[in-house]
């Protein structure tokens, strides 16, 4: 602990002389955001609170794991936890969870577990973050596993991509680092005439590992859990006599390979995406959008007859298990300007979910255990207000979903069908007093959330003694709320702070609770927790240069009907996190961006009975990079140091980070 406070004051020794590093560091308080409106708006004329991480941000930052969603980690009101370079983020929005902030790919929604590990942030132009309710003009994602479903309640957050090409540019980088690393990206994009945009890419990563699971568990590694990633992806933009109308294509293929350290643990993911939109003016004021995607995750991965208790251990081959999803969105919208001071956005869109689980015995017969179709159809509507020095909003959807269920745990369930129909709304206020440097703002909204079939399903059969979760088909769907306030101050052009305290509740509240753990397989089952409240505040400092943040809040469970869930708090949630960074200017092409995090403890269970406290712990990350411009060429050399205070820190369900890494790789722009 001694050593992160000592790397947090240098990093405010180091970021005291704020020395300006040219323009791609100035901050712009004028910013124009897409998410809040679906349309591009002036920061100051939308009541929510949005954060935009630009490409030369993203290019500063380390992400240690791979995983998009560390994007976030030094954004206040996150706290991202992704548990290996082969696993997902289950870190926590809004200090209530994983599942409440959903991830959208130019604003059709995405998995924010699956599809952060499988898309490259060089195709991205920027990153914007909605803190706050988002239910209204963003659906939920029907991810039936994982987590299960996710919901806006807490944020969004919309990863835009790069649609103009400017000139022609090729990058090419490579790399090697810590556990025989290699990596290798490629990016290039060229123009056709004057309106057809092209832009291709390609990334690979090739690694021995380390063992990232505690020894005695169900993550017990006999040999390193080596990896293999590849990504390919292209993306077209094509203008029709202006920048209003335009079609925009976006294909992504992601294979990802590994062991899981044991000779009978290997894991096989195939992944595709799709993004098709059409934008064009409808008239003078109203302009119309059209936009659908294909998203299909094919997962397998084979399971052991390891036992961490047993004195003779079992490595042999038990089965083969298999998750198979198909998602389809479609958002139809309406953005009509009623006169220069007000915006009308109205739209309907569509969701339809195809979920499959199976296992395969070692005999080769195949048996389907999960299978179910969910659909989900929203009508919404908003308008924005903004008058003298006031922005005012108001918004509302009605929400349709359905589910047809054809099997659970391998038989036919005793309710083949279930819908739901909720009205939901949200609203929002900001005050921009003429003359001042304040402004005040305030939002609400509601959000509604089904269960998700791998919730009531499960991926093992009740009594099973292997790995994975057990069936909860009496899952009641969840309800929440959302509320925020806040101020922006804006000390100078190039500094500003800002404070925003936030509520959430959600009933019924659906969480993961560990059933067993090591030295035994590891095992979980979704429950209904009763209602879940979380309260805090976010403090933000920015410059041109550095930033800092704090985020402080009380998580907890009310459930009058269940002592050993009552008064306790929800898992992957830290009470505190500190953040502190920026990008330095050293001379002479040398430039220094540390980045260091400070996290307090969260929990596995919400059962007081069954829990474990996880201690907090303190992540410092540098990058050096040292850039050599000839001619028509940019030639950067850099040093990515993942964890160097090397904090082992132990997660939920026996992972823990294997502490420091680095990588050493060099870029060429051309």
């Amino acid at each position: 602990m001694k050593k992160a406070y000592l790397a947090f004051v240098l990093c405010l020794l180091f970021a005291a002389p704020a020395s300006a590093q040219g323009d791609d560091g100035v901050l712009d308080l004028g910013d124009v955001v897409i998410t809040a409106t679906k349309t591009p708006t002036q920061k100051e004329n939308v009541t929510q609170k949005v954060d935009v991480i630009t490409e030369q941000e993203i290019d500063k930052l380390i992400l240690g794991n791979g995983n998009v969603a560390e994007i976030l980690s030094w954004q206040p009101g996150v706290f991202t936890s992704v548990l290996s370079r082969n696993d997902a983020n289950w870190g926590a929005y809004g200090s209530v969870g994983p599942k409440y902030n959903t991830f959208m790919l130019d604003g059709l929604p995405v998995d924010s577990f699956v599809d952060t590990q499988t898309l490259d942030p060089w195709i991205f132009q920027r990153v914007e973050t909605q803190r706050g309710p988002a239910s209204v003009l963003y659906s939920n994602y029907l991810s039936q596993d994982f987590a299960g479903n996710q919901a806006p309640l807490a944020g969004t957050t919309n990863l835009i991509l790069r649609e103009s090409v400017d000139a022609p540019m090729t990058r090419i980088s490579a790399g090697y680092g810590s556990y025989n690393t290699y990596k290798g990206h490629y990016y290039h994009q060229d123009k056709s005439g004057d309106d057809l945009n092209i832009m291709v890419g390609a990334d690979y990563e090739k690694s021995d590992y380390t063992h990232y699971g505690t020894p005695q568990s169900w993550l017990d590694m006999t040999q390193s859990p080596d990896f293999k990633k590849s990504k390919i992806y292209v993306r077209t933009a094509q203008f029709f006599g202006g920048s209003d109308r335009k079609l925009t294509l976006f294909a992504n293929h992601a294979d990802h390979t590994y062991s899981l350290g044991r000779p009978n643990r290997d894991h096989s993911h195939d992944y595709d995406l799709l993004n098709a939109a059409y934008q064009t003016p409808l008239g003078q004021n109203v302009t119309g959008q059209f936009k659908v995607g294909y998203r299909d995750y094919d997962r397998s991965m084979q399971e052991d007859n390891y036992n961490a208790a047993a004195a003779v251990k079992d490595y042999s081959l038990k089965e083969t298990n298999g998750v198979k999803q198909k998602i389809i969105p479609a958002d139809v919208s309406l953005a009509w300007n009623l006169n220069s001071n007000s915006l009308l956005t109205a739209g309907v869109d569509y969701q339809s979910a195809d979920y499959e689980t199976w296992g395969k015995a070692t005999t080769g017969v195949i048996t389907i255990r999960n299978q179910a179709t969910a659909k989900q159809y929203g009508l919404y509507l908003q308008e924005d207000v903004a008058r003298d020095e006031f922005v005012w909003r108001l918004g509302a959807r009605y929400q349709h979903i359905n589910m047809d269920i054809d099997k659970v745990d391998g038989a036919a369930p005793v309710q083949k069908s279930k819908s739901w129909n909720k009205m939901l709304w949200s609203a929002g206020m900001r005050w921009k007093p003429q003359g001042r440097a304040w402004t005040l703002f305030s939002n609400a909204g509601t959000s509604f959330m089904a269960p998700s079939l791998k919730s009531t399903g499960g991926t093992i059969p009740t009594g099973s003694v292997a790995n994975g979760q057990f069936p909860n088909p009496a899952l009641q769907p969840e309800k929440g709320m959302a509320l925020d306030m806040g101020m922006d101050y804006a000390i100078s052009e190039t500094q500003s702070m800002g404070l925003r305290l936030f509520y959430n509740k959600v009933d019924d509240a659906i969480v993961e609770n560990t059933i067993s753990s090591a030295p035994g397989p590891s095992q979980s089952m979704s429950v209904n927790a009763g209602e879940l409240k979380s309260y805090g505040l976010e403090f933000e400092y920015e410059t041109q240069v550095w930033f800092a943040n704090l985020t402080w809040s009380k998580s907890e469970i009310s459930n009058p009907l269940d002592a050993n869930q009552d008064g306790s708090e929800p898992t992957f949630v830290p009470s505190t996190v500190a953040n502190i960074g920026g990008t330095f200017s050293l001379g002479k092409g040398w430039s220094a961006s540390p980045y260091l995090r400070i996290t307090g403890g969260i929990y596995d269970n919400t059962d007081k009975t069954a829990r474990t406290r996880f201690k907090g712990y303190q992540v410092l990350n540098m990058k050096i990079q040292k850039t050599f411009s000839r001619a028509a060429r940019d030639t950067t050399w850099s040093l990515d140091l993942y964890n160097l205070l090397d904090k082992q820190f132990v997660m939920p369900w026996n992972f823990k980070d294997p502490g420091f890494s680095f990588t050493l790789g060099a870029e060429i722009a051309m």
